[in-house]
């Protein structure tokens, strides 16, 4: 009976995640087996890997519509765990997910030849970090919402090197830019410009 009764609960579910109208009240049994299925929804979106309950678990590949790919971890149908998110454009995120976004550690690929690698909260950059950029520039430190917010240091191609204080992806606080000759300014910065020494 009770076999049964999940097979038509699986069944009804099912029917309702195709037709477009899956309700996030849905609760899905812990006994519910683990199975793989292949859906394609109303909105061209296809989903190939795991299911329990009708739901997304487990390992899983949606290809979205619009020629997005997230490959990864499930967990009732939104992405959880580590993962890959390969944008259209050919950006991409590899790393942890929380409730379909980047949390945790991860790293962003983009197509320009720049690369993000540290700390995630609600899909930007929070926390420590390492943005590389394609000419060779490089900062290392704190992120607030994609900006340099905090204690930073910013290595420059041509020798340069500033480390201190950032707000607004600008110099501002207390800080020191080294010039490649060896040369130091040292001080109070604000908005990338030297104040006070």
């Amino acid at each position: 009976m009770k076999r049964r009764f999940l097979a038509i609960l699986t069944v009804f579910i099912s029917t309702v995640l195709i037709a477009g109208c899956a309700s996030s009240t849905i609760t899905v049994s812990s006994n519910a087996p683990v199975i793989n299925s292949s859906t394609t929804y109303p909105n061209g979106d296809k989903y190939d890997g795991q299911t329990k309950g009708g739901l997304r678990n487990g390992q899983g590949t949606m290809v979205f519509a619009d020629g997005d790919k997230y490959e990864g971890e499930w967990k009732d149908d939104a992405a959880e765990g580590r993962g890959t998110y390969t944008f259209s454009e050919g950006d991409k995120y590899e790393g942890e997910f929380r409730d379909d976004l980047f949390e945790g550690q991860g790293i962003f690929y983009y197509t320009n030849g720049d690369k993000y690698v540290g700390q995630w909260a609600n899909d930007l950059f929070n926390g420590d970090g390492v943005y590389t950029y394609a000419n060779g520039d490089e900062y290392t430190g704190e992120f607030k919402n994609n900006l340099f917010e905090g204690w930073g240091k910013f290595t420059y191609v041509d020798g340069g090197v500033y480390e201190g204080e950032w707000a607004r992806d600008l110099y501002n606080g207390l800080g020191t830019y080294t010039y490649a000759d060896g040369q130091k300014e040292t001080g109070e910065w604000k908005d990338g410009q030297l104040v006070g020494n």
